[in-house]
């Protein structure tokens, strides 16, 4: 399924959500003795070709010593180049600390599928002939899908993660920012495949644009 927004447009959104909710999060790759130089990260046991620029690695060694940056380039199956960290601990070139790769993708593809129902897109009527590419306001979509995502990842958070009343104030925060956004969205959306938009819609409203 292809969405609005990855990993690491959650990141930029929220960058301590990867740190912040491990037990929430799938946990797709780990790996030890991992080597950082700079933005370069070697990783002697591979697998890294499964992964994609927009995935999200967390670095670290002890507790509270975790960072997550975004992948800016898969090299090849051993190497891979970082984004620049939003925040969180530096590590100096050539200390070896464990990498995790980490992905809200599960809770991603449930607000994904929320999201086109709430405009009207029903992915499972083939009758309909419409899917997500008839969305022509993918930006707000974007946004939609992350606020949604990190909504139901805090959510998931409470009662299994560390600090609780950070993660419930972060639950309560994004639950009332994805709300929000829901209500006050404007959703341009092709019906005809033409590429020019024939409706707005927000949640369980539909507008006429164009005759």
């Amino acid at each position: 399924m292809v969405r609005f927004s990855n990993d690491a447009d959650l990141l930029a959104y929220e960058p301590n959500v990867f740190v912040d909710l491990p037990l929430a999060a799938q946990r797709r790759l780990r790996a030890e003795d991992v080597v950082v130089s700079g933005t370069s990260v070697a990783v002697a046991a591979g697998g890294l070709s499964s992964l994609a620029q927009g995935d999200v690695v967390v670095l670290g060694r002890e507790p509270g010593q975790w960072t997550a940056y975004a992948i800016d380039q898969i090299v090849d199956d051993q190497a891979l180049t970082l984004g620049t960290a939003a925040i969180g601990f530096e590590f100096e070139d050539g200390d070896p600390v464990a990498m995790e790769v980490r992905t809200f993708s599960p809770q991603a593809e449930l607000v994904h599928e929320e999201l086109l129902r709430a405009v009207g897109i029903d992915v499972e009527d083939v009758a309909a002939g419409l899917d997500a590419d008839a969305v022509l306001s993918v930006s707000v979509m974007r946004r939609l899908e992350v606020l949604g995502t990190l909504s139901s990842a805090y959510a998931a958070g409470v009662g299994i993660a560390g600090e609780q009343a950070l993660i419930e104030a972060k639950a309560a925060r994004y639950h009332k920012a994805f709300s929000g956004a829901m209500r006050s969205a404007r959703v341009l959306i092709d019906t005809d495949g033409d590429g020019r938009a024939d409706v707005w819609r927000t949640p369980g409203v539909a507008r006429i644009v164009r005759g």
